[in-house]
């Protein structure tokens, strides 16, 4: 997959894998607004991802930030990890 729009639907496809709640989804911003939930304790946390045009490439950017709490123990970085290696295997299938 390559191209803006095509990037954007694996990256839509993706983060419905992870069973974010998807707030907003603007493939012509290259935008997705989502939560999602940690299993144990049912925190919500905030996940926006952009997707754009870089020099010769399309460029994903991902940022997951807690609603409540000092600490997330790390939860956030193994949702991007996580999300990136999807991602990553999603692409390389295509």
């Amino acid at each position: 997959a390559s191209g803006l729009g095509a990037v954007f639907a694996v990256v839509l496809d993706v983060a419905q894998e992870m069973e974010w709640q998807i707030r907003e989804a603007s493939a012509d911003q290259g935008l997705i607004e989502a939560v999602a939930t940690v299993p144990i304790f049912r925190f919500r946390d905030d996940v926006t991802v952009t997707v754009s045009e870089g020099t010769g490439s399309v460029e994903v950017h991902v940022r997951s930030r807690s609603r409540v709490g000092k600490s997330d123990l790390g939860e956030n970085a193994r949702r991007i990890r996580k999300f990136q290696g999807r991602l990553a295997a999603h692409l390389s299938a295509r």
